[in-house]
């Protein structure tokens, strides 16, 4: 007999995502507790996590402009293969440049945060002031109000603020995204 979750998890997934869910459950689980972890000591060692995401960008942006040079003469245009040539270059060098100086590059990426939690936070308030009274737009004012209100802090508090923020703002997100795994792993162990 079938219990009442497992009856509103077969009318919420279909059959050919039922048939690939039912496979390699554990995944979930590992990926949660390893999210999870990753997530605290992000938390309680931000820095580190900056440097590290920012060393981690800088190789994959070396690696990124290396393929796209190389691709460039593959190319049976001189001008699409010089443009593609300059773009690598480009790539290479933004990624060079964060393995030399990582402390640049995490003001550097903490400039780009806060420009991007202030375009979609008034992204968000200008949907939600033309949209009145729609489903959700409470939400979509708050979400954008605290959007632009990091974004003021964050620019308030440069350059100071750039070594530990990132970190902390990946070790956040990577704490919801174990905890999400996890309460998806546990779900789909209950309803099988």
């Amino acid at each position: 007999m079938a219990t009442a979750e497992q009856s509103e998890f077969n009318t919420l997934v279909s059959e050919q995502e039922r048939k690939e869910l039912s496979g390699p459950r554990w995944a979930f689980f590992v990926i949660g507790v390893l999210s999870l972890l990753t997530g605290i000591l992000a938390i309680f060692m931000p820095w580190v996590a900056t440097l590290s995401v920012t060393i981690l960008l800088g190789v994959l942006l070396i690696f990124h402009g290396a393929i796209t040079g190389f691709s460039a003469f593959q190319s049976r245009s001189n001008r699409r293969m010089f443009v593609e040539l300059l773009v690598g270059i480009v790539w290479a060098v933004a990624g060079i440049a964060l393995l030399v100086a990582p402390l640049a590059g995490a003001i550097s990426l903490t400039i780009l945060l806060a420009a991007f939690l202030a375009v979609s936070g008034g992204l968000r308030l200008y949907w939600a002031m033309t949209h009145r009274g729609e489903t959700g737009t409470t939400w979509l004012l708050i979400g954008g109000v605290l959007s632009v209100l990091l974004a003021i802090i964050l620019f308030l508090g440069l350059p100071f603020n750039a070594i530990w923020v990132p970190g902390l703002i990946l070790g956040i997100d990577l704490v919801f995204n174990g905890v999400a795994m996890l309460a998806f792993w546990l779900h789909l162990r209950r309803a099988s």
